[in-house]
């Protein structure tokens, strides 16, 4: 897959809520965002230097908010 079209970001879920029409309800999901203590599911960001996705902790979140690390 081209670096443009991988995902950042991945969330692990058992099962996501979805509409009538089988729709996603994704509001609750943008709402939580990838704030590792907002979001009770296994959370993993892709590392450009290990070219492989790792868990997104505390310390991660805070380098990416803060702008210590570039995505």
């Amino acid at each position: 897959m081209p670096r443009y079209a991988r995902p950042l970001f991945l969330r692990l879920t058992p099962a996501l809520d979805a509409t009538a029409t089988f729709k996603p309800l994704r509001r609750a999901l943008v709402a939580e965002g990838f704030d590792p203590t907002r979001v009770a599911d296994p959370l993993y960001v892709y590392d450009t230097d290990t070219n492989a996705y790792v868990e997104l902790d505390a310390e991660r979140y805070a380098a990416i908010t803060s702008g210590a690390t570039r995505l």
